[in-house]
């Protein structure tokens, strides 16, 4: 295995009677290939999670009942493991897999854009597992590579462990520990889903998952198309010199404001906060030194590292021209010698500001990425620019500030110089 150190950082062992679906969501729900997506075929037991393919008969037609469920979380570096035993009838394919939520945008930039990452596929009577990656969307413009191992047993109903390594320069692939294959570009250098689904699609003979039966999968009870995960488990790259040199910039002044209160600051206080509520609006501003970027980029983006979770809201991102306010030390305007012009409520910019961009969704322990290349393209000439985030959600959503004691995990200006 690998001489990088990972550390465990996220894991479920489904020893729980139902899904967790503060983890996990159904994706897709509804048809997809020939079969149809729903909730009916997967099930926690027995310390298992369970992706069962059977038929049923719907408006006088055989529905071949299909299951996918996806993280709310996005992973980068790291190792991801799972414990699984498939067992595929012909027209069924199984897979443990990772995909951004932008492959294929922009097409020709599968780093940014991101790709899919199929970890294991496997098929009926063939005990080979398929280690497959595609990029550059699934049209015209489609890419792909892969690997076919020996026989490893993979659609015999025993359990194997299936592990992907991923860093900045290169993936890793293993079965039940041994390496089977490394793929050194292009790399995805984006957040991704980690996805469990089984599906079918009527191929021919010959080709693919081949045919699905003319009988179909059977019921429910009696299907013996099953995916059966023990656990899966995302270790964090830990060993940040793997991890390539990156051009980045930490904030000069960060801090938000707050209708409820406002006549106060809140520097200094190792996080920021945007909230949509009426009664208790509040915005976050993050003022960064751009005086040494002078040169056009081919990326940027703002990140911020979540501490709430909240897949639902969205959060927007304004250019605001005002560059002078100051962050505070986190008191009441006049209280123990505070900055009287620090950032409050009642003086902050007027401006609306200019929509850039906005992000649907932020977990937990995760970081959202705001793209702000042209912005910058823009503003080679100026030294210092600034942005406020709203957010549409009456629920309050803590970002880490420029002052937490982790630098990882403040908010950072990302960027890459056009060749």
């Amino acid at each position: 295995m690998s001489t990088h150190e990972f550390e465990l950082a996220w894991q479920d062992d489904f020893n729980s009677t139902s899904l967790d679906t503060s983890k996990w969501y159904y994706r897709y729900l509804g048809p997809r290939h020939d079969g149809y997506n729903d909730t009916t075929t997967v099930e926690v037991a027995n310390d298992n999670l369970f992706i069962k393919v059977y038929t049923d008969t719907v408006d006088n037609a055989p529905r071949h009942h299909t299951g996918m469920i996806a993280t709310h979380k996005r992973f980068t570096y790291g190792k991801f493991e799972a414990r699984v035993a498939f067992t595929n009838v012909s027209g069924s394919w199984s897979a443990f897999w990772l995909q951004s939520p932008t492959m294929g945008n922009p097409i020709g930039d599968p780093e940014n854009a991101g790709m899919e990452i199929d970890v294991v596929e496997t098929l009926s009577s063939d005990g080979r597992v398929h280690h497959n990656l595609h990029w550059d969307g699934y049209s015209s413009d489609h890419k792909t590579a892969g690997y076919i191992t020996g026989d490893k047993g993979a659609n015999s109903g025993n359990y194997h462990i299936y592990t992907f390594e991923w860093t900045p320069d290169y993936y890793k692939f293993y079965v039940d520990g041994e390496h089977t294959w490394t793929y050194s570009g292009p790399i995805s250098q984006t957040q991704e889903y980690v996805i469990l689904s089984s599906e079918v699609k009527n191929y021919n003979t010959g080709t693919w998952a081949g045919p699905i039966p003319s009988k179909g999968y059977g019921s429910l009870a009696s299907s013996s198309t099953i995916m059966k995960v023990d656990y899966v488990k995302w270790y964090e790259l830990s060993d940040t010199s793997a991890i390539s040199p990156s051009n980045s910039i930490d904030p000069v002044a960060d801090t938000w404001v707050r209708s409820s209160y406002p006549d106060r600051n809140y520097g200094a206080a190792g996080y920021v906060v945007s909230e949509g509520s009426q009664s208790n609006q509040q915005i976050s501003y993050f003022k960064f030194d751009i005086s040494d970027i002078n040169q056009s980029l081919s990326g940027a983006k703002l990140k911020l590292y979540s501490l709430n979770d909240h897949p639902g809201t969205e959060f927007r991102l304004y250019r605001i021209n005002d560059t002078t306010w100051i962050e505070g030390n986190g008191n009441y305007l006049g209280q123990n010698n505070t900055i009287t012009s620090a950032l409050t409520w009642n003086n902050a910019p007027t401006e609306s500001g200019t929509l850039l961009t906005s992000v649907s969704g932020a977990m937990s322990s995760d970081y959202i990425e705001l793209e702000i290349t042209d912005e910058l393209n823009n503003s080679l000439t100026d030294s210092l620019i600034s942005f406020k985030l709203v957010s549409t959600n009456s629920q309050y959503h803590g970002f880490r500030s420029g002052d937490y004691s982790t630098s990882s995990r403040r908010p950072q200006i990302e960027y890459s110089h056009a060749n």
